[in-house]
């Protein structure tokens, strides 16, 4: 429960520095976003532990941190209803979830991202145009462009440089304005232990060594960058696939790593899906309980005993 918790803080603490930057680009509408989405996700989270006669602690206020990471996935232009629905079905079911199985087997933003995806890839992929204030009922059609990462999985080629990098590109998700803000989360979160390091680094290792040798016509640092930036690609992993409680450890987390490092190149590159690193958070779920479960009934090695 202590780890859980001490999770729970440090993912609130790094995601106010990622909604901060967002603010700054696309005005206050981010932050309206983003206390409705975490006022939804305690409110149904309450009516899930009163249905299951579950007593409320402190380490329940995690679901207020899902509606963040769902809000951060999304674009800033987002309608309401949507948004709302999306925090509702994600904490349904990763409720129930998490009633049969006695563990949360993966994120509830994951579930609500999905369940978008699918219902509204419209809204999922458009963008505003320029980088600046949305206005708060949001953005005509006029004014909004396609997420450059559905130009990535088609060409593999973007041009930026370290200010597109640090501060935002035009076309690019809230969770993924600057790499460089990102690694230094990414370092904390591992530092602290808040995110699995056997699942990050794998994953990591095979996205940048597969974009390193198909890096097209960029430049190696451009090929690197926008490889962990588009598809929302290192956010997912940090807040989605290496959160302690729903990754696997040790070896089994290598594993699971470099399963799902693969499956993110071959969903981005070969078979073009938009922000298949989420998706693949729903997808990957029963791989990531088998080896958690598989971890737990591994044989301990006894101790040796003392001799005189």
């Amino acid at each position: 429960m202590q780890q859980n918790k001490r999770v729970t803080q440090d993912q609130a603490m790094t995601l106010a520095t990622l909604v901060c930057l967002a603010a700054f680009q696309y005005g206050m509408r981010v932050l309206l976003l983003c206390v409705i989405a975490a006022a939804v996700s305690m409110t149904v989270n309450l009516i899930v532990l009163y249905v299951r006669r579950i007593l409320f602690r402190l380490k329940d206020l995690d679901a207020a941190v899902t509606g963040i990471v769902l809000t951060m996935m999304l674009p800033p232009t987002i309608g309401l209803v949507p948004l709302i629905a999306g925090c509702v079905i994600g904490s349904v079911i990763g409720g129930i979830l998490t009633g049969l199985l006695k563990e949360a087997p993966l994120s509830p933003a994951a579930i609500g991202y999905a369940f978008l995806w699918a219902w509204h890839p419209d809204q999922i992929r458009m963008l505003p145009d320029t980088l600046g204030s949305v206005p708060l009922g949001g953005l005509s059609s006029a004014n909004m462009m396609e997420d450059i990462s559905l130009r990535w999985n088609a060409y593999g080629l973007l041009r930026g440089n370290w200010l597109d990098w640090c501060l935002g590109d035009v076309g690019s998700p809230m969770s993924s304005l600057s790499l460089l803000l990102l690694v230094v989360i990414g370092v904390v979160l591992l530092c602290r232990r808040s995110a699995s390091a056997s699942v990050t680094v794998s994953m990591l290792t095979v996205i940048l060594a597969c974009s390193a040798l198909i890096r097209m016509r960029n430049t190696l640092p451009n090929a690197l960058a926008y490889s962990m930036l588009t598809n929302q690609t290192l956010f997912a992993i940090l807040y989605c696939h290496s959160v302690p409680c729903y990754a696997p450890k040790g070896i089994y987390g290598i594993a699971y790593g470099v399963l799902a490092g693969t499956l993110v190149m071959l969903c981005t590159r070969v078979y073009p899906i938009l922000h298949a690193p989420i998706l693949l958070v729903v997808l990957l779920s029963p791989v990531a309980w088998l080896l958690r479960y598989a971890e737990r009934r591994r044989p301990q090695p006894e101790p040796e005993m003392e001799t005189a």
